[in-house]
């Protein structure tokens, strides 16, 4: 059954869409006409499966035979792009912020850097992400287009739609209800991908997913028929796999403009699904409309175990609460094994703590009762605890915003040891010493001396948090007439800011 190919398109069936128009094109009976609109819907199914050489090809071929299409040229320098785009993860971050203001559907390739899956014990699955050689601070190790996104747009604002997770004994979110939907219908078209998502990770009462990853896609397109689907889909395992595997968060957005009062979307990403949680990972991810970035925030030695956080809240309680959806066992990262020293009792004290005293409601608070707030926080953390302490970043920053706002003497002083205070407590170094010198030419570079050591980014919450500070000390600095540490602190703001989500540590 050939003709389909156009519907196909449009309903994202690529596999069908493509065994459609090669069903087509080698149809003797059709006219050169049907033959050439069938070659046409070749490239393009081709575009959208990834296969951009491939794509270029045929859109090439088309050209040959139609010299006056103009929208041929497009698809051919934009096969040529996502080419480079996939062989040497070189995009323009600036055009995609700009693109995701009006699109969250990026038209971008898949890039996969110095990384690969191999088998680790005692891991979700028996698998992980390591590094397959000496990777440095701010390289880029992955970009992926997700395999479904579900976003609220995407729903009809007339429908409830509810789900229950079973495994955290939760409510799903409306996103998050209509992922597996959206996946059961792109798998339904597009037959050939069906071991990529049933290969992921269900949990422990489904067999353990293969050691390898990911599977071989056939360069052979598997044929569509609407009416009978040629591949069987477990929906109580499809569900597993989301509910272990699929990511929620806002993407990025020019100026870090956040939509208020909007659900969160849900994504399916499918390797980035294969890298293990860890509280202070190694590496971060963000996403610029709903393409995911992973960047690394460490220097990783080749071998070494690639991690990203699956939660980034800063207090132990919801951080353990928070990674029931996707880990069985708790998290065994430092930082965790720290808080749990701290004892029970602590814990339960600092979670009531921060309960009993939001931030919307302290900034309205006395000072006094504010520096008692922080030294309550304090008296949670065992005496031998390290300088890491997630938790007593809002007490420190909250207190340097009273400071700052009571103009008092020397309260611009105190404000910015307490910004300092927060900055350190999410593992930044401070440099205390006049200059540090930079690598290689600094001048050439544009960073000079940084008032932070460079030897890896703090993954212990959201970078945007020390970013905030940073902000604040630069006018903080500006209002004492200390131009010098201004400078640096901007410069320090800079470069955190674009290795986390824009170029590598060795570009300019």
């Amino acid at each position: 059954m050939y003709g389909m190919g156009e519907a196909y398109l449009r309903l994202q069936f690529w596999s069908g869409a493509l065994a459609d128009a090669e069903l087509a094109e080698s149809t003797t009976r059709l006219s050169k006409e049907h033959r050439d609109k069938a070659l046409y819907r070749a490239a393009r199914a081709q575009y959208a499966r990834g296969n951009y050489e491939a794509a270029e090809t045929r859109f090439t071929e088309w050209h040959r035979s139609h010299p006056d299409d103009r929208d041929v040229l497009e698809w051919i320098a934009r096969s040529r792009e996502r080419l480079r785009e996939s062989q040497n993860g070189s995009y323009d971050w600036l055009k995609l912020l700009k693109q995701s203001e009006k699109c969250t559907r990026l038209d971008v390739a898949d890039y996969r850097g110095p990384i690969q899956v191999t088998q680790l014990q005692g891991r979700g699955g028996g698998r992980g992400v390591v590094a397959s050689k000496d990777i440095c601070v701010g390289e880029l190790l992955l970009v992926s287009k997700p395999f479904i996104s579900v976003f609220e747009d995407d729903l009809r604002g007339n429908v409830i739609q509810l789900a229950a997770d079973m495994l955290s004994s939760k409510l799903k979110t409306r996103t998050q209800s209509a992922a597996v939907a959206f996946v059961a219908q792109k798998l339904y078209g597009n037959p050939d991908l069906h071991d990529h998502v049933f290969g992921l990770y269900a949990g422990p009462d489904y067999p353990a997913p293969p050691s390898s990853y990911p599977p071989e896609v056939s360069k052979a397109a598997r044929a569509v028929d609407p009416l009978y689907p040629s591949t069987d889909i477990d929906i109580a395992q499809l569900d597993a796999i989301c509910t272990y595997n699929a990511f929620q968060a806002m993407p990025i957005r020019p100026n870090d403009v956040q939509s208020q009062g909007f659900e969160k979307p849900t994504a399916l990403h499918l390797l980035p699904s294969l890298f293990n949680h860890s509280c202070v990972p190694n590496a971060i991810w963000n996403c610029i409309g709903d393409v995911m970035v992973v960047r690394a925030m460490d220097t990783i030695s080749a071998g070494a175990e690639i991690t990203m956080p699956y939660s980034l809240e800063p207090s132990y309680v919801q951080r353990e609460h928070a990674l029931r959806d996707h880990m069985l066992s708790g998290c065994d990262c430092w930082l965790c094994n720290a808080d749990r020293a701290d004892g029970d009792t602590a814990l339960r004290r600092r979670d009531a703590l921060e309960d009993k005293y939001r931030p919307s409601t302290l900034r309205s608070t006395s000072l006094s009762l504010l520096s008692k707030w922080e030294k309550d926080f304090l008296s949670t953390y065992h005496t031998s605890r390290g300088p890491v302490r997630p938790s007593m970043y809002a007490p420190h920053v909250l207190l340097a915003e009273k400071l700052w706002s009571s103009h008092a003497s020397n309260s611009f002083r105190e404000s910015i040891d307490e910004n300092m205070k927060a900055l350190t407590c999410l593992g930044y170094k401070i440099q205390t010493n006049k200059s540090q010198p930079t690598k290689g030419n600094s001048k050439r570079k544009g960073m000079g001396t940084l008032p932070i050591e460079r030897s890896r980014i703090p993954t212990s919450t959201a970078h945007q948090f020390a970013i905030v500070v940073m902000l604040k000390l630069i006018l903080l600095y500006t209002q004492v007439n200390d131009k010098v540490n201004a400078t640096k602190w901007l410069k320090a703001a800079n470069w955190g800011k674009s290795l986390s989500v824009a170029r590598c540590a060795h570009q300019s």
